[in-house]
């Protein structure tokens, strides 16, 4: 009776291991999921809005020196220009003022204000961008020489919008120059700017070079991206650009209360296991 009592505590206990280690497993398995959730959105690229242009340009405002509507159109594939991702990119173009003659035709200056345009412009009801105003008029262009400067800035194009963003995120894009943005040896460089009104963050345009920012500040940026004219408005450039992306870091927070489910579960598990050990 005795050994028949010791078998049955024996296979209870078993039992009852194997249960709460189960328990304890899917308790884990549901944490580990749960912090996943919780981190990994944080930590993913996030499209900022229509920054592929798949909608035209809705969302972004957009301005030109020699156009009402905005110096700016779209790339895609039944144009001269093939969309840089997706089915269409947005092509900015700083035009040119130059007379044609029996010398320089349309043909030769298919930019020019003059002349008919290759692909119709685009236009946009957006509003302003919040930091417009301050950028255009006594922002970072006096501070940097040979980027987008009052009247420079103008006397080109550009597209610009809001995002809204947390200290540590950074912004991706891409980007390919045509025309004169294209030559290295020109002033007349095309740029993304980004500004929250107190400071700037500058990128001109050079083939493989940067295309990328960060943001030690949080709170709403301007961003802006174009062409400026700065050195010789006779000739026509234009800057391409799509995949505009937001990548933000885990919250501080967030990444504590993971840590913390993890250490917990890690305690417990040790705990129960040191007393189906007994």
């Amino acid at each position: 009776m005795h050994a028949r009592s010791t078998e049955t505590l024996a296979l209870l206990k078993t039992s009852w291991e194997v249960d709460v280690g189960s328990m304890v497993n899917k308790i884990a398995a549901m944490a580990f999921a749960g912090t996943a959730i919780l981190v990994s959105p944080m930590a993913s690229a996030a499209p900022v809005a229509n920054g592929g242009f798949e909608s035209g340009l809705a969302g972004w405002y957009s301005w030109g020196y020699t156009s009402s509507i905005g110096a700016t159109a779209l790339a895609t594939g039944d144009t001269p220009y093939a969309p840089i991702e997706g089915n269409a990119s947005a092509l900015v173009v700083a035009m040119s003022a130059a007379k044609p003659n029996e010398n320089w035709t349309c043909d030769d200056d298919r930019w020019n204000f003059n002349c008919p345009l290759p692909i119709e412009f685009t236009s946009s009801t957006a509003p302003r961008p919040s930091h417009d105003q301050w950028l255009n008029t006594e922002g970072v262009g006096y501070q940097m020489p040979y980027l987008p400067v009052w009247p420079y800035f103008r006397n080109g194009a550009y597209i610009a919008r809001d995002i809204d963003v947390h200290a540590g995120d950074s912004l991706t894009w891409a980007w390919t120059a045509w025309g004169e943005a294209a030559d290295s040896l020109s002033y007349d460089k095309a740029y993304l700017i980004a500004t929250n009104g107190l400071q700037a963050q500058i990128v001109r345009y050079t083939q493989g070079g940067a295309n990328s920012i960060s943001f030690d500040q949080g709170g709403v940026w301007s961003i802006f991206i174009g062409l400026a004219q700065y050195e010789d408005n006779q000739v026509w450039g234009a800057i391409e650009v799509d995949s505009i992306e937001l990548h933000s870091v885990p919250e501080p927070t967030s990444l504590a209360l993971a840590l913390g489910a993890v250490i917990a579960l890690a305690i417990t598990r040790r705990s129960l296991a040191s007393k189906t050990s007994r």
